[in-house]
C-alpha cells in the first residue's frame, strides 16, 4: 500500500496526471485561460510541495543520525541505560514531529 501510495504522489505522476486532465479538457473545449491556470497552478505549487516533503524527510534522517551519534558518545562517557534511552525517546519525538511537518 505504501509503494502504491508512493507511485501515485511521485513528481512524475502527478505532472503526468495534470497534463492528461489539461489534455482532456482542451479536448472538450475548455477555455484557454481555464487550462492556463491549471498548468501554471500545477508547475507552482507542485515543484513547492514536494520541496516541503523532501526536506522534511532529509530533517528526520538528519535527527536519528544526531540521535545515534549521541547515544553512542553518551555510553562512551559511561550513561547508564535510562539516560541513553532518555536521549533515544527525544530523537525519536523530534524525529516524529518534523514527519508531521511534511505530512
Amino acid at each position: 500500500m505504501k509503494q502504491l501510495l508512493s507511485k501515485l504522489t511521485s513528481r512524475k505522476f502527478l505532472l503526468s496526471a495534470i497534463s492528461m486532465v489539461a489534455g482532456i479538457a482542451a479536448l472538450c473545449g475548455a477555455d484557454q485561460n481555464i487550462l492556463s491556470i491549471i498548468a501554471g497552478a500545477a508547475m507552482t505549487v507542485l515543484p513547492a510541495l514536494v520541496y516541503c516533503i523532501t526536506e522534511g524527510k532529509i530533517d528526520a534522517a538528519s535527527v536519528k543520525e544526531a540521535q545515534t551519534a549521541i547515544i553512542e558518545a553518551a555510553d562512551a562517557l559511561g550513561a547508564n541505560e535510562t539516560v541513553q534511552n532518555a536521549i533515544g525517546a527525544a530523537g525519536d519525538l523530534i524525529a516524529a514531529m518534523d514527519e508531521d511537518d511534511t505530512e
